[in-house]
């Protein structure tokens, strides 16, 4: 069952994403035979300006558009008109909210795909590729010490797993806002304040935690002292990732018991 939803939910999120894939690569080119003119025609300096600044916007608003589609899926799913005919199937809330998830996820992922592919064509420029690579890579085994693929690798899941972490919290804060008989959107964010400050609290004795099992960051914290070993932040690192995932294990479960339990569509 969960296969039949992530299609049908990868089709309807398709529909709205494509078009903006088109127009990202669309951009690029374009961005690149501006180059190739105004390098030619120094007239062309101010239209090149012009276009270079939206296709900037363009690129980060492909990334905003991505996550707030994804939030106004779920919302439709569940608690628009949609949600009388979803929460009529014969579908458990737990494989409804994780396609919702898989698919936020998957395309994501492709947006991070489409605009490094985007910004390859408007440079074409394998040379400087590489050595913002290079530079990248040796800043962190230089600056840190540790091999560059561990903290990149390590970084990359942090940074997926907290826009899942977000997805959810957003999920988390609709779902409590739809059991208010009126002004729900109202309840949904007084919920997701709520949820934030707990959330907030949680992290600071975590932070705590860490601080009195990792003895380096427990100097870091008080100030003793300013460096971290090469372990400690690695260790600092996995830390951090399983907090995220622990914290979206809570929300994840929190909007499923909520949307079976609670939820009112009235």
């Amino acid at each position: 069952m969960l296969k039949k939803v992530v299609k049908y939910d990868f089709k309807t999120m398709g529909k709205r994403l494509v078009p903006l894939y088109l127009a990202m690569i669309l951009l690029s080119l374009v961005e690149k035979l501006a180059t190739i003119l105004v390098d030619r025609f120094s007239i062309f300096g101010t239209f090149f300006g012009m276009l270079t600044f939206v296709y900037v916007v363009v690129l980060i608003g492909g990334f905003i558009y991505t996550f707030f589609l994804a939030i106004q899926s779920f919302y439709s799913a569940f608690m628009k008109d949609e949600g009388y005919l979803v929460n009529t199937l014969p579908v458990k809330k737990e494989t409804l909210v994780l396609s919702k998830i898989i698919v936020s996820s998957i395309y994501i992922i492709i947006t991070t795909i489409v605009t490094i592919f985007s910004i390859f064509l408007a440079i074409m420029n394998m040379e400087l590729i590489h050595n913002i690579g290079k530079f990248i890579t040796t800043f962190i085994e230089q600056g840190i010490g540790i091999d560059a693929t561990i903290i990149l690798l390590l970084v990359a899941l942090i940074i997926f797993a907290s826009y899942i972490q977000q997805l959810l919290f957003f999920y988390f804060s609709l779902a409590l806002g739809q059991t208010r008989s009126s002004r729900k959107i109202a309840y949904s964010f007084l919920f997701g304040f709520v949820i934030y400050t707990i959330t907030q609290i949680a992290s600071t004795f975590i932070l705590l935690l860490m601080g009195l099992c990792i003895p380096e960051f427990r100097g870091v914290m008080m100030q003793t002292t300013t460096q971290l070993s090469n372990g400690a932040v690695v260790s600092l690192l996995i830390f951090s990732l399983v907090t995220v995932v622990l914290t979206c294990v809570v929300y994840f479960f929190g909007t499923t018991v909520t949307l079976k339990k609670y939820l009112n569509l009235d």
